[in-house]
């Protein structure tokens, strides 16, 4: 596992959050550990959980091999 610096120029979006990725050869894991209780509401949370699926998968889809668009 390694941990990324933000650059300097960039400016954070999300202060206070911490962010733990692990990449393998047959996952990706994220967590996000808020500063601080996080409170939703059902459809809020719907939103949020399609949110990141959505994110996440338009970053997996640069990886993504062509024949696992033909097997699946």
């Amino acid at each position: 596992m390694f941990r990324l610096v933000m650059p300097a120029n960039r400016k954070c979006l999300t202060p206070g959050a911490e962010f733990t990725t692990q990449v393998t050869s047959s996952a990706v894991l994220v967590v996000a550990y808020f500063p601080d209780r996080l409170d939703l509401s059902e459809a809020q949370a719907a939103t949020l959980d399609n949110e990141l699926h959505d994110a996440v998968e338009a970053v997996l889809a640069r990886y993504w091999p062509q024949e696992w668009h033909e097997k699946f």
